[in-house]
């Protein structure tokens, strides 16, 4: 006889689990007991994950900001399905539809991520080229570009910490990934004048006006109208 058995999310990588089973020919019977080899629990991990912007660490209000979230299963067992969830804070929703493939790499070879979710927190599932999942194996490395719209309005100087969760299976603990958190710089000016370069004029002069001023938020702006 053959029967399944369904190991329990949460195990630690490494867990043995031993089973025993007992053969009686009657009730009375005292039996015999068979105990099968052990088999160890195998469980992806991706302690080494991170995510980094690839933008300047200053950004605009009403631009667009891009992460690329990176690392390797580093557990003893393959991730199925390998998922990163993304939580876009103070407005953000990213520009990756859902429903639509991102490309990434594994291993260095072109891959296909399953955005889903919703805009505000989008998640990328790894998977074949028809929208199946697919395993992240074990020692197999990864790396996935996400990309976001940043709402206007936002006040200079106001943060934005992005985070990921990284899954390997249904149930598992979820790996937390910090990116470096980005600083929203609206450009405003100050200190404006427009100056003529002479105070009195007469019919046919030629002159001219002199306009300074000064950016002073944390972003550069090009251009200068």
């Amino acid at each position: 006889v053959t029967f399944q058995a369904t190991v329990p999310a949460g195990l630690s990588d490494g867990t043995q689990i031993t089973n025993s089973v007992l053969l009686q020919t009657n009730p009375g019977d005292p039996g015999t007991t068979l105990t099968a080899n052990p088999v160890s629990v195998a469980i992806p991990q991706f302690a080494d994950a991170t995510k980094t912007p690839l933008s300047s660490l200053n950004v605009e209000a009403g631009g667009t900001v891009a992460f690329n979230i990176s690392g390797t299963n580093n557990g003893s067992g393959k991730a199925l399905p390998f998922t990163i969830a993304d939580s876009l804070p103070n407005g953000l929703n990213i520009s990756d539809a859902p429903g639509t493939l991102v490309s990434g790499t594994v291993n260095g070879a072109a891959a296909n991520f399953l955005v889903g979710g919703t805009s505000t927190s989008p998640t990328y599932t790894l998977v074949d080229a028809n929208s199946n999942p697919i395993p992240l194996n074990q020692g197999a490395s990864y790396s996935v570009t996400v990309h976001g719209n940043v709402p206007q309005g936002l006040a200079d100087g106001t943060e934005i910490d992005n985070t990921a969760n990284i899954s390997g299976y249904p149930g598992s603990p979820l790996t937390p990934v910090n990116a470096i958190p980005l600083k929203i710089g609206t450009p405003f000016f100050s200190n404006t004048s427009k100056t003529p370069s002479i105070s009195n004029i007469s019919p046919g002069d030629t002159f001219s006006y002199t306009v300074t001023g000064a950016n002073n938020s944390n972003n550069p702006v090009t251009p200068v109208v």
